[in-house]
């Protein structure tokens, strides 16, 4: 096992929710356009 696992998680984390509203504000711009 691994020491870093939860600290990889964590990041994985965080780019996902970017992802996630990258996308949610991009559907918006296209959205309102």
């Amino acid at each position: 096992m691994r020491m870093m696992l939860g600290k990889e998680l964590r990041t994985l984390r965080l780019q996902q929710r970017s992802r996630a509203e990258a996308e949610f504000a991009a559907g918006a711009d296209a959205f309102t356009a």
